[in-house]
């Protein structure tokens, strides 16, 4: 045996050595592997503003989709409205009927108590599938194209002039025939004719009723954008605005068949000609995503706007844009998804999917530049998966969805479970005095807690095909009745009355409810039919008082908290904060305690970070231990934290004072995965491994056990910031049974165009390369891994440039390698796994594993390779039954797979 000569490492690895694993953002790693359409987005990015002008509909004539729009994304983000008017009887008199004008002041009253003064007006023809909505009189085919152009150029002018005296003053376009590629009854058709020539017919009546707007009114419509070929089929949507395009100054397509690509070029081809691009009749959150990212200038809703919809406008609104940080899209599936930062800050992900054609796609959102909070969920990675058809219009479920991303210092809790709901103010809990029937409705009010099922809610994320907008809960009575939270008759007004109702069947719009988070632990609720806000009636603390819906006011009266259910005594109260914080710099971390809260019923408690002791992010919460380790606080930085406490009723205690901390930033080993049974960073630092795929460790190691990488769907992520240095060097022992180039034993980076990986076998030999955008620099070898044998492989990168050692020996080296971790911070650390998706899995055993934050000098790296505890001299067999005694330096009995220098038979040795 070789007995250890340099000590200065050796010492460095005993001050790590830890028995049990260190508690750490790390702690809760969960490897993760993406499968569908990958979506880097960085939080802190300026963003892309992508203004649009949004508006609302009344081809479909309900006050209702008005109102709610409004109650959805505010009055002053809708700037556009869709308008109609009527063939169903002739003008030749040049006035309109009573039935026309009929359909037209209902409309012009929805417009003028509900909307701004200001708002402008498009006007479209309104039909049905009945062709006795288009009089006879407008597609006579006695009388010449232009006379048929001029009828309905002529009931326009008329219906507009009818909304002017009405107080519709704002008109700036004008749809002549709505979904002419489908006809409608719009334009003459002569029987005889084939299906081409009908619509070559219709094409030119079309054109003809723009040319008369232009021509034949006195230039009423010179400044009013004529807007076409407002197709149904966006196939169709390029030939019929091309044909017309000389009388047009708007270019038009509903998405309700046709290619993803013919619509996202005809946005493209109508902006490229100078005319403004719209969709005046948009289905889903995805096809306006898609607009508005090939120059869609305009975006109207059928129907009406609910939560994804509505925050998507709120995102995008011309008059205070929000900013796009990622954009994603699959074509061949008919599907989308973007990530934005609101004007007030909160950042969203949206995902849709068209109504009549998707296929069901995933999407794998990854923040590359920290951690996040998924609808209260840490990682930087999350999965959103969209349903989709089996043909057109064949199981489709129009899916659209928005998820909030958070990384402030008060994270909403994860809401899926059975529950006990606090109302803020009063301190009572919504639910019954005693048990309520399960026939009719009944009225849903407040009282004190009681461990009884009438006054527990299980609250559930709707699932994903139920059908439209699935960024919803239900919320159902803790009885086994199906009897859910149900807005009593669709109400839309204040003071709405709130019930139970037994549904056994899929839950309709008056039972789906959506949170939004209040701070504190406490959210509001709100109802998709009815988007007004939960509110206890009149403020009242009382027991017995109603829940009902309100209009914002924003006080406690309207926020709730979500106490499990399993609590057996929940009330109101005032906590104690913790005391005594304290952080201590570590090498490449920071060690946070503090004195536990003296309050009773504590659960657990949240830390929070600052870089500038004013904006502070939370970096863990649900602790129940008063210690904790930042592995995640990067060189440079001194950091500000505070820590509160969290009872057992959701009542938060005040933060702590602020203490301060940076790492030290003295050379460290930063990570140590010994591989003996466990993926646990030995180090002070916490910086634990997790799992993809299967965990199988052998006995028969380099040392004792190792971890064994199958080559399929299987290797080990790393915590996001744990290469993220100026320096590094990884190290580790490789067995590598060979298989498919381009696998990797490592590799740290942020996908293809930012990485830093070791293979053991490239196009040609081994390599090392790192990358941050520009070109791939490289250590190459001409000789690849050896196979079936332990080996010892050292990467080292610094301002020297980047060496590669083999079994201890300088194998090669680039000084001209300029670019650092520290210069792209790699986040997706990955053992065995690459971050392109054709390479390999790694198909090897791996042992030793360690990152150290400086490039280990020759005499370090064989003090790696070199050290001996018995087990190099020994077989496997052997190693396995070895039981001689192992002490650390303090003369304490150690674990033998702990990371430290030990004492065998009265000689030192690195472990």
């Amino acid at each position: 045996m070789k007995k250890l000569l340099l000590l200065s490492l050796s010492f460095v690895f005993s001050l790590h050595a830890q028995s049990q694993p260190v508690k750490s953002q790390a702690s809760e790693l969960k490897a993760w592997k993406p499968t569908g359409v990958v979506m880097p987005f960085r939080f802190e990015d300026e963003g892309v503003a992508t203004p649009i002008e949004w508006g609302l509909d009344l081809a479909w004539l309900d006050e209702n989709n008005i109102r709610r729009g409004v109650a959805y994304a505010g009055q002053e983000v809708i700037d556009i409205v869709r308008a109609c008017y009527r063939t169903t009887d002739p003008v030749d008199g040049g006035a309109l009927s009573n039935s026309q004008i009929s359909m037209i002041r209902r409309r012009a009253n929805i417009i003028k108590n509900h909307l701004k003064s200001n708002v402008q007006v498009n006007i479209n023809h309104d039909h049905t599938d009945n062709e006795a909505n288009v009089n006879s009189w407008y597609n006579e085919g006695t009388i010449t194209r232009a006379e048929r152009g001029k009828r309905w150029a002529t009931v326009i002018d008329l219906s507009i002039k009818k909304y002017k005296e009405l107080g519709v003053t704002n008109f700036v376009s004008i749809s002549p025939y709505n979904e002419p590629d489908y006809g409608w009854w719009q334009g003459y058709v002569e029987n005889s004719w084939s299906s081409s020539k009908k619509e070559s017919n219709r094409m030119e009546d079309f054109l003809a009723t723009a040319k008369s707007l232009k021509e034949d009114f006195d230039g009423a419509y010179e400044n009013v954008r004529i807007c076409g070929g407002n197709t149904l089929n966006d196939d169709r949507a390029y030939d019929w605005w091309n044909f017309l395009k000389d009388y047009l100054e708007e270019g038009n397509t509903h998405q309700l068949a046709g290619s993803f690509n013919n619509y996202a070029n005809f946005f493209q081809k109508v902006r490229e000609y100078g005319h403004h691009a719209t969709a005046d009749e948009l289905h889903n959150t995805m096809e306006a995503m898609v607009g508005v990212e090939y120059g869609m200038q305009t975006g109207i809703w059928w129907y009406t706007c609910e939560h994804a919809r509505s925050q998507f406008m709120k995102a995008t609104y011309q008059g205070n844009p929000g900013k796009r940080l990622a954009y994603a899209e699959h074509r061949n599936n008919w599907t989308s998804a973007a990530i934005y930062r609101l004007p007030d800050g909160r950042v969203q992900l949206f995902g849709g999917t068209s109504e009549r054609q998707a296929v069901s796609t995933t999407y794998d959102a990854i923040c590359l530049d920290r951690n996040v909070w998924y609808n209260g969920a840490r990682g930087r990675q999350y999965t959103l998966n969209l349903p989709g058809g089996t043909g057109y219009q064949t199981t489709q479920v129009n899916a659209e969805t928005v998820v909030d991303i958070e990384a402030g210092d008060d994270i909403m809790p994860v809401i899926n479970g059975t529950y006990k709901i606090m109302n803020a103010k009063s301190g009572l809990f919504m639910g019954y005095n005693a048990a309520p029937s399960t026939s009719g409705w009944t009225s849903v009010k407040q009282y004190a807690n009681r461990n009884v099922n009438y006054m527990q809610w299980v609250v559930e994320p709707m699932p994903i095909r139920t059908g439209e907008d699935f960024s919803y809960f239900f919320i159902t009575l803790n009885t086994g009745a199906n009897m859910r939270l149900d807005l009593l008759n669709g109400n839309l007004s204040n003071g709405a009355d709130i019930v139970i109702f037994q549904n056994t069947g899929t839950p309709s719009k008056y039972q789906r409810w959506f949170l939004e988070y209040a701070g504190n632990g406490a959210f509001y609720i709100r109802n998709e039919h009815n988007p007004l806000y939960l509110t206890v009636a009149n403020g009242s603390a009382s027991a017995g008082a109603n829940v009902q819906m309100n209009a914002f006011t924003g006080g406690p009266e309207q926020q709730w908290r979500f106490v499990p259910s399993t609590v057996a005594t929940a009330k109101k109260a005032t906590i104690e904060a913790p005391t005594n914080l304290t952080a201590v710099g570590q090498g490449s971390s920071v060690l946070l305690e503090w004195n536990p809260s003296t309050s009773a019923n504590i659960t657990s408690y949240t830390l929070i970070r600052s870089e500038d002791g004013e904006h502070y992010e939370t970096i863990a919460k649900d602790l129940t231990e008063t210690t904790f380790t930042d592995c995640e606080a990067l060189d440079g930085i001194n950091y500000y934290y505070k820590v509160y406490a969290i009872d057992q009723s959701l009542n938060y205690s005040p933060r702590t004072e602020a203490v301060r901390a940076s790492v030290t930033g003295a050379h460290d080993q930063v990570m140590y995965l010994p591989f003996d049974c466990t993926l646990n960073d030995t180090t002070l630092n916490g910086n634990h491994a997790s799992i993809y795929g299967s965990l199988f460790y052998q006995s028969s190691g380099k040392l004792t056990n190792s971890l064994r990488l199958s080559g399929t769907n299987n290797f080990v992520q790393l915590p996001y910031t744990v290469a993220s240095h100026d320096a590094l060097t990884v190290a580790c022992w490789l067995y590598w049974r060979g298989g498919d180039n381009w696998q990797r034993v490592w590799d740290f980076g942020n996908g293809t165009t930012q990485y830093m990986f070791f293979t053991p076998k490239s196009d040609a030999g081994m390599r090392f390369a790192i990358k941050n955008g520009g070109d791939e620099l490289q250590v190459r070898t001409t000789r690849t891994m050896p196979l079936n044998k332990w080996t010892h492989v050292a990467v080292t990168l610094d301002d020297n440039g980047a060496k590669l050692y083999i079994n201890g020996e300088l194998e090669a080296e680039n000084t001209e390698i300029n670019i650092r971790p520290s210069d792209f911070r790699p986040s997706l650390n990955y053992i065995g796994h690459s971050q392109f998706a054709a390479d390999p899995d790694l198909k090897a055993s791996i042992d030793d594993f360690r990152i150290f934050n400086y490039a280990l000098s020759v005499s370090e790296i064989n003090e790696l390779v070199t050290y001996d505890d018995g087990i190099e001299s020994m077989t496997d067999a052997q190693s396995t039954k070895q039981s001689d005694a192992v002490y650390d330096l303090s003369g304490r009995r150690a674990n033998k797979r702990s990371s430290h220098i030990v004492i065998k038979n009265g000689a030192k040795y690195v472990k």
